[in-house]
């Protein structure tokens, strides 16, 4: 029998046919995708025109299919829901709380000062007073992001006081989790390459 892998599709997934084209020698794939924009209407259509049963809730998928024996997402996003999943279903995967600190790099910046792998300077904000009060308490230059942020989305490299009240006018107190503002990591000018490598997803 081949393993059957419940996927949740949604944001920055990759496409129907390159996922189908990565599971298929191993695994039989279902496919929950949420949401009704055109987007997810567009990865619905395709998805069926492969042959891949979809579905729009991960319960009606479960029953539906009997047998689920895993639970995957490449939607940063889903992660926390994928691990949810597989706890409750008693599948393997990320634990619910190590998926909540992955998908918080407040949590993360935390995790990682607390196990003396790395202690780059960071506090969180809410509010545009809190954006330069903490710009002003690290000093310059600093990052400033969404805590639960994901490519890049409103990364801001903040050098001058002027950076940071325009930074500090476009925070939105709506922002689920707030901003992380951290000290800029300084690398050198290396021409054509990036003297950098950033490990997001294992």
């Amino acid at each position: 029998m081949r393993p059957r892998l419940l996927c949740l599709h949604g944001l920055n997934s990759p496409g129907p046919w390159d996922l189908l084209t990565a599971i298929e020698p191993i695994a039989d794939l279902v496919v929950v995708v949420s949401g009704t924009d055109e987007t997810a209407s567009s990865a619905r259509e395709i998805f069926e025109s492969l042959d891949v049963a979809v579905y729009d809730d991960p319960d009606a998928a479960q029953a539906a299919e009997v047998t689920v024996d895993g639970v995957i997402t490449y939607s940063e996003p889903q992660i926390p829901v994928a691990a949810e999943l597989a706890h409750r279903w008693g599948l393997p995967g990320f634990s619910p709380n190590t998926a909540r600190v992955l998908r918080s790099k407040l949590a993360q910046r935390r995790r990682l000062a607390e196990s003396r792998c790395d202690d780059v300077a960071h506090l969180s904000a809410r509010t545009a007073d809190d954006v330069r009060r903490a710009a002003f308490l690290l000093g310059l230059p600093v990052v400033l992001k969404p805590d639960r942020g994901w490519g890049s989305r409103e990364v801001r490299s903040i050098h001058t006081p002027a950076a940071v009240e325009e930074a500090a006018r476009g925070v939105d107190p709506a922002e689920a989790g707030g901003y992380l503002v951290e000290r800029l990591l300084q690398g050198r000018n290396e021409p054509s390459f990036g003297d950098y490598v950033s490990v997001e997803v294992v």
